[in-house]
C-alpha cells in the first residue's frame, strides 16, 4: 500500500486567518509540476486525504486533476499541521491503493518519520512529495527536480 505524503504548494500571506491562506500562482504551478511529474510516472490515487486549510484542500484538488482522480478529496483534521499521528497513520494505512494525504510542516515529516521508523526526516518544501511504499521512502520529488 503506497502513501504519497505532500506538502501543500506555496500560500499567499496570512492577514489574519492562517486556515483560509489560498494557493499563490508560483503554489498553484508548484503543484502542477508535481502532478505532471507523478503523472508520467503512472501514479493513480485510490483515496486523496487533505487537512482542511484552504491551501491543503487547493493542493489536493490540483493533484486530482492532474492525477486523473475522479473520487472526492476527503478532508480530515488528522493531517493538520499539528494533526493526530495515530489517526493520521490509521486513514493512511487502512484504505487500499495508491493513497495521497496533502498536508503542512512540520506534520508532513512527523507522519513520514512515523510511517518509515524513522527518528526525524529532512524539511518539505513547499509542494514537495515523498512516496513511501513497503515502510521505506521510494521517491521524494520537489518541483524544481519533478
Amino acid at each position: 500500500m503506497p502513501i504519497l505524503v505532500v506538502r501543500h504548494g506555496e500560500a499567499m500571506p496570512s492577514h489574519g486567518n492562517d486556515e483560509e491562506r489560498v494557493l499563490s500562482l508560483r503554489g498553484r504551478d508548484e503543484v502542477r509540476a508535481i502532478a505532471s511529474a507523478l503523472s508520467l510516472r503512472g501514479m493513480v490515487p485510490t483515496t486523496i486525504l487533505a487537512s482542511p486549510l484552504v491551501r491543503a484542500v487547493q493542493t489536493a484538488e490540483l493533484l486530482a486533476q492532474g492525477l486523473g482522480y475522479a473520487g472526492l478529496v476527503t478532508v480530515d483534521r488528522a493531517i493538520e499541521p499539528h494533526g493526530d499521528a495515530l489517526r493520521a497513520e490509521h486513514l493512511l494505512t487502512s484504505a487500499p491503493g495508491l493513497v495521497v494525504a496533502v498536508t503542512h510542516e512540520p506534520f508532513v515529516r512527523v507522519i513520514t518519520a512515523r510511517l518509515t521508523g524513522q527518528a526525524s526526516v529532512k524539511s518539505f518544501r513547499t509542494a514537495e512529495c515523498a512516496l513511501i511504499d513497503g515502510g521505506r521512502v521510494v521517491l521524494r520529488l520537489d518541483p524544481d527536480t519533478a
